[in-house]
């Protein structure tokens, strides 16, 4: 079984678990061409269509309090897009709204709190970071999901 997690924001991710194997698959979230404000549903598509996932779990967006009325449109149309592209496929899918999986694996505020969830499943992950070191929480948070969905979403 291959669970997907999804971090939908611009600066999310995308994680593909493998429960039989143990194994992540994990990357940022694609973008369209330089200075767009969207996703790529072309190459997200791809991605799902090849990996085949038997669940997706995706972060419900929220609007957050000091975020512009363009950045909240921008964030809610690509929730959107993405989920067209996974209906499309005809895709199983689960909503979460962050507070809930957050306390279920018992993650706060800080993005790092996710790391011991994901390292009962997984004890050798570490956090993914860029070349020049930034941490990168939309791809640890979306790993968190696809092992969450693995345990608490499949039926």
């Amino acid at each position: 079984m291959i669970v997907c997690g999804i971090d939908p924001g611009l600066k999310g991710g995308m994680s593909f678990y493998s429960v039989i194997d143990k194994t992540i698959d994990e990357m940022d979230m694609p973008l369209g061409v330089k200075g767009s404000a969207g996703i790529d549903v072309v190459q997200l598509h791809f991605l799902l269509s090849h990996a085949k996932p038997d669940l997706v779990v995706i972060e419900l967006p929220f609007a957050l309090a000091r975020q512009s009325m363009a950045g909240t449109q921008t964030s809610f149309t690509n929730f959107g897009r993405m989920l067209g592209v996974i209906e499309l496929l005809g895709l199983r899918y689960r909503l979460v709204k962050p507070l809930e999986w957050k306390g279920k694996i018992g993650a706060t505020k800080d993005k790092r709190s996710v790391l011991p969830f994901i390292r009962q499943t997984i004890p050798d992950y570490s956090l993914p970071k860029t070349k020049r070191g930034i941490f990168l929480d939309g791809r640890s948070d979306a790993t968190a999901l696809a092992i969450y969905g693995s345990i608490y979403q499949v039926a």
